[in-house]
């Protein structure tokens, strides 16, 4: 089968070398002008794809889908589509779980919050009840004044309650501009990725086993934790 390409060129060579029209070289070789007159309008992506590889290498735990909707957020317009298929050309490939706890988090260092809701920590703490029924404790502060904005308990917190309590907290206290936490599952699905995209949040992501990059929220916790000793439920 001859291609398109080939037949442009076939067209060339009687418009050039044999001087035919345009018009009489496509009939003879048996091709619409409008393909001859095609020009590829493709556009340089050498800066989308730089963009990709590096969130792939700050994120290595977010397939392609992810890094689109941070694109999105970021104000990039571009295709899933197109995100995929660069994401397969680059090579890229998620990260998978091994026994070793590696960095999957952002790797910008995190800076100093220098108002009320400049940044926001979250984190979970484990507990029993008296009947030895184990329980979840998500704690949310704000960080640059120490608040503890809210400890809601559960025997099961997944990213979708994440994502409902905080934005009851946001209708009483505004919107944070940064949500730092763990690269635990509950905050880093999908769910809380199109939450924080929609709402405009840098949701940031500390090293796996480095919990001082979050230090204010394990202070806090473990202040919270003293005073459990205290208590029986």
């Amino acid at each position: 089968m001859v291609t398109p390409r080939a037949k442009k060129a076939c067209v060339q060579i009687l418009v050039k070398q044999h001087k035919r029209s345009e018009r009489r070289a496509c009939q003879l070789v048996g091709v619409h002008r409008s393909v001859v007159r095609y020009s590829s309008r493709k556009q340089d992506e050498t800066a989308l794809i730089t963009k990709i590889k590096q969130i792939a290498y700050e994120k290595r735990r977010f397939g392609y889908r992810r890094i689109h909707m941070i694109l999105k957020r970021e104000g990039v317009k571009v295709n899933h589509k197109k995100v995929y298929r660069i994401y397969r050309a680059c090579g890229l490939k998620v990260l998978k779980r091994g026994g070793r706890k590696r960095a999957i988090g952002s790797r910008r260092a995190q800076d100093k919050p220098f108002a009320r809701n400049q940044q926001w920590a979250l984190d979970f703490v484990h507990d029993a009840l008296a009947n030895g029924r184990r329980i979840r404790l998500l704690t949310v502060i704000d960080t640059y004044t120490r608040e503890c904005l809210r400890i809601f308990v559960d025997t099961s917190i997944n990213g979708r309650k994440v994502t409902e309590i905080l934005s009851e907290i946001m209708v009483a206290n505004g919107k944070p501009k940064v949500v730092l936490s763990d690269n635990g599952t509950e905050f880093t699905s999908n769910t809380v990725l199109k939450w924080s995209s929609d709402q405009g949040i840098d949701w940031q992501y500390i090293e796996p086993g480095k919990p001082y990059q979050n230090g204010n929220i394990e202070s806090f916790n473990g202040v919270n934790n003293g005073l459990k000793l205290t208590h029986f439920f």
